[in-house]
C-alpha cells in the first residue's frame, strides 16, 4: 500500500507522513502481540522497523525512494516468515533486522 500510493504515473512522489504512523501504530500493536507470544525474532524485527521509521520521520526522508524500497523489502520478509517457518526465513529476518537497524548508513547521500 505504501509503494502503490507513494507512484502516481510511473513516477515516485515521495510518502506521505501519515502513511508512516500508521506503519508505526501498526508496528506497535505487532510488537506488543509478538512480545505476549515470546516471538523474540519478530520483536527484534517491530524494533528495528520502528526505528527505521523514526528515523525516516526525524531526518525528512519522506521523498528518498529508497525508504519505500526498504520497507517494501521488509514487509515482503515479514510476509515470508509468516507464511513459512523454516531457518532459511529465519536468517532472512536477521538479515533484514541488521538492514533496519543501519538507517543512516542506507540512506546516506549518494
Amino acid at each position: 500500500e505504501l509503494k502503490r500510493h507513494s507512484i502516481e504515473d510511473g513516477v515516485f512522489g515521495g510518502v506521505e507522513e501519515s502513511r508512516i504512523h500508521d506503519i508505526l501504530i501498526e508496528l506497535a500493536s505487532l510488537g506488543k502481540h509478538a512480545a505476549d507470544a515470546g516471538k523474540k525474532d519478530l520483536s527484534q524485527f517491530v524494533s528495528a522497523c520502528s526505528g527505521f521509521a523514526q528515523y525516516v520521520l526525524d531526518n525528512s526522508l519522506l521523498h528518498d525512494v529508497r525508504v519505500v524500497n526498504i520497507l517494501d523489502n521488509a514487509n515482503i520478509t515479514l510476509q515470508t516468515v509468516f507464511e513459512t517457518a523454516g531457518i532459511e526465513d529465519n536468517d532472512s529476518i536477521q538479515s533484514t533486522i541488521q538492514l533496519l537497524n543501519q538507517p543512516k548508513e542506507l540512506l546516506a547521500g549518494c
